[in-house]
């Protein structure tokens, strides 16, 4: 992406990356979604909506630690 295209998001947003997927990635796209929903079904079998939440919740805290620890031992 040039920065000439969107000069006043990259402004706002200069730690984002964005990427785009070229055509051979695109046909992979219905394939890698079918894999990940029957892999969700798997995981989450019998867990209730809540259950899920909380464990998604937990998931992230458990990232924001991981990621708060990175940033102090640089």
């Amino acid at each position: 992406m040039s920065n000439n295209r969107y000069p006043q998001f990259l402004f706002w947003c200069r730690r984002q990356i964005w990427i785009r997927l070229m055509d051979k990635a695109r046909s992979l796209q219905a394939a890698y979604d079918e894999g990940a929903e029957k892999n969700n079904a798997i995981f989450y079998a019998g867990l209730t909506e809540a259950e899920i939440l909380q464990f998604e919740n937990k998931l992230r805290r458990i990232l924001k630690n991981y990621e708060e620890t990175e940033r102090y031992e640089k």
